[in-house]
């Protein structure tokens, strides 16, 4: 049988790497795939939304984080802390190898809507496992 690469669901790994940063900085937001209506009012999502296999054994997600936040000076401080740790996960996680700025934090509010939030993207690469 042929050897295959198994790449690690990112954004599991993701959320669970935030999750951990976030508490040991004290800060106890909800970290999440939330896509339903009755999502905490205050929280961070995490979509891989592309990206590719960037060799063999190496997945590079796209992926976007949006943070919901109680005022726009929150969700700013929150999304300068949640990207710098993103973008120090190679050096502070076994799961990413390599980190990189896409799209800086940049606060949106969808038309029709009073929702704001903040929202950038990073692209992160995975090492996938050997399966046969």
């Amino acid at each position: 049988m042929t050897q295959i690469i198994i790449f690690p669901d990112s954004e599991a790994k993701i959320i669970e790497y935030l999750r951990t940063q976030l508490e040991a900085r004290g800060e106890n937001l909800p970290v999440g795939r939330w896509h339903t209506r009755s999502e905490p009012a205050e929280r961070l999502r995490v979509s891989r939304i592309g990206g590719n296999a960037r060799n063999l054994v190496t997945d590079s997600a796209l992926i976007q984080i949006e943070i919901w936040a109680s005022d726009l000076a929150r969700g700013s401080q929150l999304a300068a802390l949640t990207r710098a740790l993103l973008l120090a996960s190679p050096r502070t996680s076994d799961e990413v190898i390599r980190a990189e700025d896409v799209t800086g934090p940049a606060l949106i509010t969808p038309e029709g809507t009073d929702d704001p939030r903040h929202l950038f993207e990073v692209q992160l690469d995975f090492r996938g496992t050997a399966s046969d």
